[in-house]
């Protein structure tokens, strides 16, 4: 009942495995090493969508650190009705490797669950967050990518657009 963490080093060929458990749906997905850390490795918690309710996947963002073990969970808390407060999605390291950045959608599989669309900033330790968002219809995002210097985030879901991190602006493409 465990899932396996893995990192490979192809110069060395070194081998670094963990394990880590879910409460539910013990599947593991989206592996993204750090770009500068490479102790630190992303994955998200995923879930069959045909036996759990996505939206109730309140440990969806995971970071570990591999050489010791140690994982840092982004939680996301839950509203009375038991949906999580944040929906993440898709997720991405920023290039100097001290952000991780996910979106977080407003609904899924048509339950409600009253978050806040958004591409989310965390530090690396999965402290302090920071919403950049747009109210447009445009806004609720899927995917995003966030550029070298972190002032734009790529984002799709109904349309691809370009969040300008700064001012919250969104630019339709």
């Amino acid at each position: 009942d465990t899932y396996p963490i893995v990192r490979l080093c192809l110069d060395t060929k070194e081998v670094v495995h963990r394990y880590y458990s879910f409460d539910f749906s013990n599947w593991a997905a989206h592996y993204q090493i750090n770009p500068v850390y490479p102790n630190l490795i992303f994955f998200a918690h995923e879930t069959d969508t045909s036996k759990y309710v996505y939206a109730n996947t309140y440990d969806r963002v995971n970071i570990m650190d591999i050489d010791t073990g140690n994982v840092v969970t982004f939680n996301q808390g839950q509203y009375s009705n038991g949906n999580a407060v944040q929906m993440a999605t898709h997720e991405t390291w920023s290039a100097d490797g001290e952000y991780l950045y996910f979106c977080s959608w407003a609904t899924d599989a048509g339950e409600y669950s009253g978050s806040l669309p958004a591409v989310i900033r965390i530090n690396k330790d999965g402290t302090h967050r920071q919403y950049y968002y747009n109210t447009s219809p445009e806004s609720g995002f899927n995917h995003c990518f966030i550029n070298g210097d972190g002032t734009f985030a790529a984002v799709d879901q109904h349309y691809l657009s370009l969040l300008s991190t700064q001012t919250n602006q969104l630019f339709p493409i």
